[in-house]
């Protein structure tokens, strides 16, 4: 599951609680934070493995910001596909 535009949720100290990972589940399912339990408990259910991303399309001057780079290291990898920066060149 990935939680989108966390440049935005930056400036609401959200996204300084919510690096990839449980962080990111805990907040889609907390009542006080987006209240999805019940969508993380089925994902987990019938899906084989379910991770929790935070991304950001851009981060400043910098251009991509890195947690696009992870979420697609990690689609990558589940299909069999190894990429490295070397690879790309």
């Amino acid at each position: 599951m990935v939680v989108t535009k966390a440049d935005l949720l930056a400036s609401t100290g959200v996204a300084d609680r919510m690096p990839d990972g449980e962080h990111v589940r805990d907040w889609l399912c907390d009542p006080d934070g987006l209240g999805l339990g019940n969508t993380a408990r089925l994902a987990e259910q019938y899906f084989g493995e379910v991770a929790y991303f935070s991304t950001a399309a851009v981060d400043g001057e910098a251009g991509t910001d890195p947690s696009v780079l992870r979420l697609t290291h990690w689609m990558l990898e589940r299909q069999g596909i190894l990429y490295t920066r070397e690879s790309h060149a």
